[in-house]
């Protein structure tokens, strides 16, 4: 255990083993030193050593005076790694977003010019499954065709989506109904994975000012996400709440998946990182930024095959 006031006073210079090179200490004229650690919570960060030019006792004031100082420089030491640290921090950000700045800029030249070409391919594609016969040896290529570009599609719409800095545009909303808008529209997708839905609305949920098609958006792609990790006869529960005194409303989307390993869940909102084998990675970052557009937050936990809960924290103001 680290002592502040254990102070080794040095005064025998060729016999002390503390002293590395003797001859040449003493040669420099010192003839005394002493030693005190620098300690902070209980662990040692170094030594602080004291040079006397003659042999000497250390008064009980200069033994308090040289522990103070102690203390203060191991402070000093502490704060100085912390603000290194964070200042590592900081640098790893700001080449992180200049990234993502180049990143998105890129991402939508690139989406623009091959939009174009992606609706022509889907255009001629969808008019030939229309027109061979259903006995054609060609027509399951054409639905491959047709199934691999309309994937494009979404993935040029989602960077397209990801490349715009587009701010909300707020008018009053109601969460309650917003969900209800996105399970009229993913009600198939529902039923087809057989899944069972459990709902919890909070009645006293207010109208506030959102964007509701933004927020449809991100509640889709959770759901959706959630939806593709859930084997056939799975839960999905859903439920808005309010907090009056915290002055925030928000949403809990729960699944019985497969969950998210550990080493990976740090990493789910990062833009073009996905677990699944046809993800674009795309999905969730846009739905961060859109939580965090309108001052929120989204929080994740998960665990491997028990499944994930994604909550959405908006200001009620």
């Amino acid at each position: 255990m680290c002592k502040d006031d254990r102070l080794i006073v040095i005064n025998d210079l060729f016999n002390d083993p503390r002293v590395e090179f003797p001859q040449e200490t003493y040669a420099e004229g010192i003839r005394s030193m002493v030693d005190v650690p620098l300690c902070l919570r209980e662990h040692v960060m170094g030594v602080f050593r004291i040079f006397f030019p003659d042999v000497r006792d250390i008064s009980p004031e200069e033994r308090d005076f040289i522990t103070a100082v102690a203390r203060l420089t191991a402070c000093a030491l502490d704060k100085a790694r912390l603000f290194e640290e964070q200042q590592s921090r900081y640098d790893e950000l700001a080449r992180q977003a200049e990234k993502f700045s180049a990143l998105g800029r890129m991402a939508a030249g690139i989406a623009h010019e091959i939009n174009n070409p992606l609706a022509s391919i889907l255009l001629y594609s969808t008019n030939a499954l229309k027109k061979v016969p259903p006995d054609s040896p060609i027509k399951e290529s054409l639905k491959i065709i047709v199934s691999e570009t309309q994937r494009c599609r979404s993935i040029v719409r989602d960077l397209l989506e990801f490349s715009r800095d587009r701010k909300p545009s707020r008018s009053l909303e109601n969460l309650n109904r917003i969900i209800e808008k996105v399970l009229v529209v993913l009600q198939n997708e529902l039923m087809l994975h057989h899944l069972h839905l459990h709902k919890d609305l909070a009645p006293d949920m207010p109208d506030t000012l959102l964007d509701g098609r933004q927020m449809q958006q991100v509640f889709v792609n959770i759901i959706l996400n959630a939806v593709e990790a859930m084997n056939p006869g799975g839960a999905l529960e859903i439920r808005t709440f309010v907090d009056k005194v915290k002055g925030v409303q928000g949403v809990m989307i729960r699944d019985d998946g497969c969950g998210i390993p550990p080493e990976l869940i740090h990493k789910i909102f990062e833009p073009f990182f996905s677990t699944r084998p046809k993800g674009t990675g795309l999905g969730l970052a846009v739905s961060y930024g859109i939580v965090k557009a309108h001052g929120g937050e989204i929080s994740v936990e998960s665990q491997t095959g028990l499944g994930t809960c994604f909550t959405i924290t908006l200001p009620l103001q």
